[in-house]
């Protein structure tokens, strides 16, 4: 009774304290584990969260996650959407690369529970997520390409909402930063048709000019803008050391009286460059010091390796051997931490991506099975139609005559079933392909291997879209199967690089191309060969993949390899392939559906050769159409 009226109490007072003290008394409740014990309104909550936002946090992580699960349990998500933006403000923004994506990434998982109900919250996830990739990519074309993924989403999901004047403001602004940072030369095509002012045109050309690294240009329009880094920056590339100089002692004073503490220390790292430049080491160092202390507190800031190296540069030049080896050990502990940052990234992502494919699979299941079930009732009471039918009629014509319709009816529905059971095959490649490409991934972050877990995530996110896609369709192109196998032969090799070689025949036969195939045969051929192939063989191996189209009747696909092979008494059938196994079934049943076989078979000479003998199919034979 006495913790329950504390409860009250406590209740009672922070509806009446102001904001000041608001806060205050809401973390002394979550420290003592109160908070919870009886769910706050959504006015409270709103009210919290004001006062949050406007104070100094030492533990910001701990108090958002706290208020964004009191967001979910009164279900109020855009809430929750919105206190990630401000948790990814308050910890640094843009520049804390890793917690950026992190928190990012968690939300944009939650795009499948709750954010499709909320597309423009979605539409800024997806921008921000792009953005923090593109300032963190520098040389690395991997990243960019991360990025441009994001973006690709985000301009598709753009042109599919209707926004209000203030976004679509965001949105015009949203497109020439990446115009800008992306060097395309569109931008001066959206400067006109947005009709940009003048004075707002001149910022992004002298941005764009300075990507292009066209520094007279970059002055031009810096001094256009009137911003102080722009101008001051711009003098620096065009070498006016100068005039740098001269600038410094103003700017710095604005700098201060307007409490930019960015650009004050920008404006450090500007002069220690200048310094540098001209050896004047003992100043460059003194500048650099100052630029560095700050921009260390920002744990993956683009500066800091910068920095460090210049560092490192300076002391090799005045033959400083103890400072040459501190920044040096300074700047590979920096390196390291860097790496261990990005690998938690690409776990996350793994784990994002993990989900995503899991979540999809489930409610793909459960979408098949509510089919399957509904097909199955209208046969049962089809038939019950029918029985009943024919006890009743007596005359033999119109027993004839429902029999027929009734037959008609029948096979409608039997083509419908099997239907199915090809889609309910075709949902088992999913994970089983899945598992096999998230294996490959694993192997390089187990390792540390940061460069190839990368790149092998950025194909798996293009592999795993490409598969799903197809096997929502009845029939594929031969060019789109082809792709998908070269992908995943791609990323097998990087793992077994030293056990195998492969080699498709190219695809220069437009006939081919377009040749119709049930999607997801080839895959599990070619991860036979390289599951079980060169097991025990003391040689390099060798998978070759080829076609022919036959008689222009029949497209001839061969897979081949110089592996063990088996032996024919015994058969290749009776090997433990999963993958094999549902492929057999999958060709036996599209092959029932469409009338016409489709071969597999097996040859041991000299390793095993695979022929899959696939006739012209027609696309519309027994399926109904697609809505």
């Amino acid at each position: 009774m006495l913790y329950h009226r504390i409860k009250i109490a406590f209740k009672s007072i922070l509806k009446r304290l102001n904001s000041a003290y608001l806060i205050a008394v809401y973390l002394i409740l979550f420290a003592f584990g109160w908070s919870h014990a009886q769910p706050l309104s959504k006015d409270e909550l709103v009210k919290i969260i004001d006062s949050v936002n406007q104070s100094e946090l030492e533990n910001v992580d701990r108090v958002y996650n706290e208020l964004k699960q009191h967001a979910l349990d009164i279900e109020e998500d855009s809430i929750y959407a919105e206190l990630t933006f401000k948790q990814i403000e308050k910890n640094g923004g843009i520049f804390l690369y890793s917690q950026t994506e992190i928190l990012l990434g968690n939300l944009l998982f939650n795009e499948h529970y709750f954010l499709k109900n909320h597309p423009k919250i979605l539409l800024r996830c997806l921008h921000d997520l792009a953005r923090s990739y593109l300032f963190h990519s520098g040389s690395s074309e991997i990243i960019k390409s991360i990025s441009e993924h994001y973006y690709k989403r985000y301009f598709k999901l753009l042109r599919q909402l209707n926004l209000n004047a203030d976004e679509e403001k965001i949105a015009k602004k949203n497109k020439l930063q990446y115009l800008v940072h992306t060097k395309n030369d569109s931008l001066f095509y959206y400067l006109d048709l947005y009709k940009i002012s003048e004075a707002k045109k001149a910022k992004y050309l002298n941005h764009w000019y300075k990507e292009l690294n066209l520094p007279l240009k970059e002055l031009q329009y810096a001094t256009l803008t009137g911003d102080k880094m722009a101008i001051i920056t711009a003098h620096f590339n065009n070498r006016n050391f100068n005039e740098v100089v001269k600038l410094y002692p103003d700017f710095l004073k604005r700098f201060k009286a307007e409490n930019d503490i960015l650009g004050e220390h920008q404006l450090y790292r500007i002069m220690g460059q200048s310094y540098l430049i001209q050896n004047k080491f003992q100043k460059a160092e003194a500048f650099y010091a100052k630029a560095l202390n700050y921009f260390k507190q920002n744990t993956s800031s683009p500066y800091v390796e910068e920095i460090y190296n210049d560092l490192i540069d300076l002391q090799s030049r005045v033959n400083n051997l103890e400072k040459y080896r501190f920044y040096s050990n300074e700047l590979i502990s920096y390196t390291n931490n860097l790496k261990e940052q990005q690998l938690e990234v690409l776990r996350n992502h793994l784990d994002y991506s993990s989900k995503i494919s899991n979540l999809e699979l489930k409610l793909k299941n459960e979408e098949e099975a509510l089919k399957i079930e509904g097909f199955q009732n209208q046969i049962n009471k089809q038939k019950t139609i029918i029985s009943f039918a024919l006890g009743l009629i007596v005359v033999t014509l119109i027993f004839i005559y429902f029999y027929a319709v009734s037959s008609k009816t029948q096979a409608e529905l039997e083509d419908a079933n099997k239907q199915m059971v090809i889609d309910v095959l075709r949902s088992k490649f999913k994970p089983h392909f899945t598992f096999n490409v998230l294996s490959v991934i694993n192997y390089f972050v187990e390792k540390k291997e940061v460069k190839n877990a990368t790149l092998a995530l950025t194909k798996m996110s293009s592999l795993l879209r490409s598969t799903l896609d197809n096997m929502n369709e009845k029939l594929v192109s031969f060019e789109s199967e082809y792709q998908i196998c070269q992908n995943y032969m791609y990323l097998e090799s990087l793992r077994f690089s030293n056990k195998f070689d492969y080699e498709f025949q190219p695809l220069d036969n437009l006939t081919a191309s377009h040749w119709l195939i049930p999607p997801g045969v080839l895959e599990p051929i070619l991860e036979n060969a390289v599951n079980h192939a060169f097991k025990g063989v003391d040689y390099k191996g060798k998978i070759n993949f080829n076609y022919e189209i036959t008689d222009d009747f029949f497209l001839k696909i061969t897979i081949k390899d110089n592996g063990t092979g088996f032996r024919p008494s015994s058969g290749i059938v009776k090997k433990k392939s999963h993958g094999l196994k549902i492929t057999r079934d999958y060709i036996k049943t599209v092959s029932k559906l469409y009338k016409k076989p489709i071969q597999l078979e097996f040859f041991s000479n000299q390793g095993t050769q695979v022929v899959l003998t696939i006739p012209r199919l027609n696309p519309d034979l027994g399926y109904f159409k697609n809505d």
